[in-house]
């Protein structure tokens, strides 16, 4: 009769330590969860300097925040509605690890950036900033905030594939081109050529059904340019690469504290006209709400 009742016994136990595990897991789940994601808020994917949560973010149509131009006195002011479009969005970096890929603030410039290129106020997309120490074992903030744009637009599209029948607003497609520093262009930090990739797309889309392909609209570019390790450099490598592309109306990306580093931009943009006239452009600078 004992012997019938040790499995039971023994079941019982092995019970108890699945129960217990199953806790253990939970607790542990509970305390280290993303701010906010108990509460069904949408957290940032990394830590930020107050580690506070913050809304959902998606796209939302054509609502844009004011475009601004600096003065004379170095502030700002409202420009008119059909100032736009701009040949493209220029979104301010910021150093990102593997550590802490993003931040609220990056996430919120580039989800700006998306809304302008999906509201064609903006007809190409920069995105800024070389990776922590130069080193291509840690992301780039360029390349962050192409994966977190593409998401948002995909979520805005309703679309799980880059292509997919003429979306409102086109991805670009598959593998990055290397097109090479323009002829005479500055050198990153340590004196070597910079990195700059690029994807490309059709602003109608494309489709691919049994053998065909088929694009419509005009060629957009989203351009990488991850050799800048400060703002200055971001400014003249970004502009180097639009003049190459013939690009001369740019609006910049900023967070709402960002305005000083917006002004960075300006005065760079002034120093290269300086230099040579017909690489003169048309700054503006567009703020995040929050």
């Amino acid at each position: 009769r004992r012997s019938k009742k040790q499995p039971e016994a023994g079941g019982k136990a092995g019970l108890a330590y699945i129960v217990a595990a199953v806790a253990m897991l939970i607790a542990i789940a509970v305390k280290f969860a993303p701010p906010g994601l108990l509460n069904g808020v949408a957290s940032s994917s990394s830590a930020s300097g107050n580690g506070n949560a913050r809304r959902a973010m998606k796209i939302e149509g054509s609502r844009i925040p004011a475009i601004e131009a600096f003065d004379a006195s170095g502030g700002v002011v409202a420009v008119a509605k059909d100032d736009g479009p701009y040949d493209a969005a220029l979104v301010i970096g910021y150093g990102v690890d593997n550590k802490f890929p993003s931040t609220p603030a990056l996430e919120s410039r580039t989800l700006l950036g998306a809304q302008l290129f999906c509201a064609k106020s903006a007809k190409n997309l920069i995105l800024t900033g070389a990776p922590v120490d130069h080193s291509w074992e840690n992301v780039s903030p360029a390349e962050t905030m192409r994966h977190f744009a593409e998401k948002l637009i995909a979520n805005y599209t309703k679309t799980e594939y880059v292509h997919d029948s003429y979306p409102k607003c086109p991805l670009p497609g598959f593998g990055y081109v290397y097109p090479g520093p323009p002829e005479g262009a500055s050198k990153d930090g340590r004196g070597e050529h910079r990195r700059i990739r690029e994807l490309t797309g059709n602003s109608g889309g494309c489709e691919h059904r049994a053998r065909r392909h088929t694009c419509v609209g005009k060629k957009f570019t989203w351009v990488l340019e991850e050799a800048s390790m400060n703002t200055r450099e971001s400014a003249i490598f970004s502009f180097e690469e639009a003049k190459k592309r013939g690009w001369s109306k740019i609006v910049v990306v900023a967070s709402d504290d960002q305005l000083q580093t917006a002004k960075v931009y300006a005065s760079v943009a002034e120093e290269m006209a300086a230099a040579d006239p017909e690489a003169a452009m048309t700054i503006r600078v567009v703020r995040t709400p929050d």
